[in-house]
């Protein structure tokens, strides 16, 4: 029986090495905030970059998101609403506004998506994003701090 027992115990030590190990090579990290989003058609964020690592988490609607990279912060304009996170530059998917002044330049590549109930996007800390919901919507996110190490 007790060789039994060391054999279990060993078996549990590797198992939980390899969670370690696995757990290393994918990072690790705390997290910080867990949000719901609850809106109609049409509910609007405005296009804004968050601190942290973000999952956003599509549970019920549609919504649609453009991303802008890191790179384009200096052209976005930062400060809009009194938020140092917050663009002061307006996307407008409808085309109906007359000035022009306040609008993201059209030639600062982006990408977009459609994400739909049950889809999951990973939006890196400092990434700028905007969302639209296309749909009454449901959505949770997770914000965390990232502490990856590098695959080897």
């Amino acid at each position: 029986e007790d060789e039994d027992e060391d054999e279990d115990k060993d078996k549990d030590e590797e198992d939980d090495d390899e969670t370690r190990r696995k757990s290393n090579l994918a990072g690790s990290g705390t997290l910080v905030k867990m949000n719901a989003w609850f809106g109609p058609r049409g509910t609007i964020s405005p296009l804004h970059q968050d601190p942290q690592d973000n999952i956003l988490c599509q549970v019920k609607g549609v919504k649609y998101v453009r991303l802008y990279g890191v790179e384009a912060t200096g052209r976005l304009k930062p400060g809009g609403a009194n938020l140092s996170n917050t663009s002061s530059l307006e996307i407008d998917l409808d085309l109906i506004s007359s000035s022009r002044d306040n609008q993201v330049p059209e030639q600062l590549p982006f990408r977009e998506l459609i994400l739909h109930q049950g889809d999951a996007l990973f939006i890196p800390a400092g990434v700028w994003h905007y969302v639209r919901s296309l749909s009454s919507s449901i959505s949770v996110n997770f914000w965390w701090t990232s502490k990856a190490k590098p695959c080897t």
